[in-house]
């Protein structure tokens, strides 16, 4: 079925959907786009915003350069000042230091809180009011979750993933805006979940939110390790184990960004997907909904520091404990579908006596796959190309001139479920 691409008038892109894009045009759509957010009077990275950047990402900074930074911003110290006297800390004497403050706010909570209220501010300059309100109000709930799933996880990347979380819906708003609720709304309801949102998105418009963010992100300069995750939370990941910051963050804004939030009752609800997000999290299921539980806590906590740009989930305190209740599987079933798709995309490598066998789908044709013998040296050497689906492993080997005796029974194995993999 055909569809009306919906985009920027005269741009080299204008009349093509996301989807057929190459790569090419979308490095035009991006440039594009950015020029569209200089029109629309989105900030670029004002000094303070600049320097808090910066610190974010470095592990050295320390308290007193946090409150140093923060002091030249009025606005934002009266933020966090009414926030460390709030009913949460139950301080007996009021809090009047910005030093104070961050002393009893603690370093993670200062480096996101700090830098989301630059970019939320930022960013929020695009958006009809409405609308953004109510997105921002779940961007949070999505940031405090990311933030409290990294604690859990790896204590140090609380803030990169709670700015991930803030940031990576961020752009729905902004293409609501430019292409108007009308023709958005109808293709795009906000009852539907992300990935469904995000793939009408790719299927109707000559861009999507994702792309949005990229503008954003090259705006800004924000470093790869927030980037990547953001611009990235919608691909399933490749790597299920790896520990880079990069994978482990988008391991997380993947899952956090398949929920499906509701914003008011009587259906406000959030579905974390609990079997993803034990795969993706290494976290157990149970333990998913006590995370989730006191990332509401934590929502509860901060929501009034961003009052200038979100409406407050209504009643956020009994949500942890009607999140279990409210599980999507078919959205689940969906997500876990594609995240299978995605690993079997990926190739695979298994040992014999003389080097490793690499196997993966032929990219230039899908429903093909190729075998390779890769030498010590990294060297490729025979090569087999066979149609997915058509061959076992002992088929593999004989092509490449191999004997069963040539590796071991548990590769030999793997390799079975990894050819059945690529024919799912």
């Amino acid at each position: 079925m055909a569809h009306a691409a919906v985009g920027p008038g005269g741009s080299p892109v204008a009349g093509k959907v996301r989807a057929n894009l190459s790569g090419l045009e979308v490095e035009a759509l991006t440039d594009l786009l950015m020029r569209k957010l200089d029109a629309m009077i989105i900030e670029t990275q004002p000094e303070v915003a600049a320097k808090l950047l910066d610190m974010v990402t470095d592990p050295e900074a320390g308290l007193n350069e946090f409150a140093v930074v923060i002091r030249n911003d009025t606005a934002l110290t009266g933020r966090l000042l009414r926030m460390a006297n709030s009913a949460y800390f139950a301080q007996r004497e009021p809090v009047t230091t910005i030093e104070r403050a961050c002393v009893l706010l603690g370093i993670n909570r200062i480096r996101a809180l700090a830098l989301g209220f630059y970019l939320s501010r930022a960013i929020d300059a695009g958006g009809e009011q409405r609308f953004g309100r109510v997105m921002w109000g779940k961007n949070l709930l999505r940031a405090c979750y990311c933030a409290k799933l990294a604690e859990e996880i790896r204590p140090n990347l609380y803030a990169e993933a709670f700015l991930i979380g803030l940031l990576m819906d961020a752009g729905i708003p902004l293409v609501r805006t430019m292409l108007g609720a009308d023709v958005y709304d109808p293709t795009c309801p906000a009852s539907e979940p992300p990935s469904r949102a995000f793939k009408a998105e790719n299927y109707h418009f000559t861009y999507t939110h994702v792309d949005m963010a990229r503008a954003l992100v090259r705006r800004w300069r924000i470093p790869e390790v927030l980037a990547k995750p953001i611009l990235w939370h919608h691909s399933p990941p490749q790597s299920l184990t790896s520990e880079e910051p990069i994978h482990l963050l988008h391991r997380i804004s993947y899952y956090v960004g398949s929920m499906h939030i509701e914003h008011e009752p009587p259906v406000a609800m959030a579905v974390p997907l609990p079997t993803l997000g034990q795969k993706l999290t290494k976290i157990p299921g149970k333990q998913l909904g006590k995370i989730f539980e006191t990332a509401c806590k934590e929502y509860a906590t901060v929501r009034e520091f961003f009052g200038h740009v979100a409406d407050g989930i209504t009643d956020i305190e009994s949500l942890g404990h009607r999140v279990h209740g409210a599980l999507n599987k078919i959205v689940e079933e969906t997500m876990e579908a594609d995240l299978k798709q995605s690993s079997s995309m990926t190739p695979a490598t298994f040992t014999f006596h003389a080097g490793v066998i690499e196997v993966g789908r032929d990219m230039a044709r899908d429903d093909f796959a190729v075998a390779y013998i890769v030498d010590s040296n990294g060297t490729r050497q025979a090569r087999h190309e066979f149609p997915v689906g058509s061959v076992t492993a002992d088929d593999v080997l004989e092509e490449l001139s191999l004997e069963r005796d040539d590796i071991d029974e548990s590769e030999l194995e793997s390799m079975t479920d990894y050819l059945r993999a690529l024919a799912a």
